[in-house]
């Protein structure tokens, strides 16, 4: 979960110029239909430390990303993340950040460019490859 760190994974974010585009700069560009998130995230180093002094889960896993503590793996997948990390068979942990504002252009019914403006949860995905 993530919900608690929302200001912590934005001590991670990148400004994304191309949100401050006009509209004549979206169309030039061809950013009709996609959207443009105002921030950008580039995790490189994903820890996943285990917390059995945590005072609410004694199975929690705190999840670090590029030495900020972003949140923690789900209560209900804490056993098998354990289990794989004692493994040996990890070869590596990655991090996706998404989310946050955003905007999209894109072309009314009378052909006119418009622009929709929005915001979805930012959040994290963890990803962990391990040896077959």
């Amino acid at each position: 979960g993530v919900s608690f760190y929302h200001d912590d994974i934005l001590e991670l974010a990148t400004e994304n110029p191309i949100f401050d585009y006009s509209k004549r700069q979206l169309i030039d560009e061809g950013y009709e239909d996609e959207r443009i998130y105002e921030y950008k995230f580039y995790p490189t180093n994903v820890e996943l430390v285990e917390e059995p002094d945590n005072p609410h889960d004694a199975n929690a896993i705190k999840v670090i990303i590029d030495g900020v503590h972003v949140g923690y793996i789900k209560s209900g997948s804490c056993s098998r993340v354990k289990n794989l990390l004692r493994s040996g068979k990890v070869v590596s942990i990655d991090a996706d950040i998404y989310g946050g504002k955003y905007k999209v252009l894109y072309q009314d019914d009378d052909d006119k460019y418009l622009i929709e403006t929005n915001e979805t949860e930012i959040g994290a995905k963890v990803s962990i490859l391990r040896k077959k």
